[in-house]
């Protein structure tokens, strides 16, 4: 009776450090955060803006890199933009502009200033979903870094 006792002893103890360690893999922190302000609601044919902040969650210093374009736009990131359909919109490709090297210390912050309305539509009054990702390396797909979902209302003029 004892050997069957010691086994399922043994077993439950495997699975236990089997669920742990699954556990503290899901739980690792992301290197940074992304976020997003949500904005003002705008009239057809105005400028739309949101200001994405970039926030080191680590305990080193994590690559903060601007791709500057010939807008106002920063392309290191990868900006997803849907209608009230939930329909992807298309995104214009600006020219390449100067790469603008930077790095955020363990805690620090930065908040950037973005146009979408030089790589986006917003043509048409309502609403519209906003979602800004960067990958986590210089390497993709490492991991892909999502920030909030916010809602932007565009108003007839």
């Amino acid at each position: 009776m004892e050997i069957p006792l010691i086994r399922s002893k043994m077993r439950l103890g495997l699975l236990a450090g089997l669920v742990c360690s699954i556990s503290l893999a899901q739980t690792q922190h992301e290197p940074f955060s992304l976020s997003i302000r949500s904005p003002e609601p705008v009239k057809v044919g105005s400028r739309v803006y949101i200001e994405v902040t970039q926030k080191n969650l680590s305990r080193g210093s994590v690559d903060c890199l601007m791709i500057d374009m010939e807008y106002a736009i920063d392309m290191s990131m990868i900006y997803e933009v849907k209608d009230e359909n939930g329909i992807k919109m298309k995104q214009r490709e600006p020219s390449v502009g100067a790469f603008k090297p930077c790095e955020l210390a363990a805690g620090e912050s930065l908040s950037r200033r973005q146009m979408l309305s030089d790589i986006f539509d917003f043509s048409h009054p309502g609403k519209y979903s906003i979602q800004v990702s960067r990958f986590s390396s210089q390497k993709p797909p490492d991991n892909l870094i999502k920030s909030n979902v916010v809602t932007l209302i565009v108003l007839p003029q």
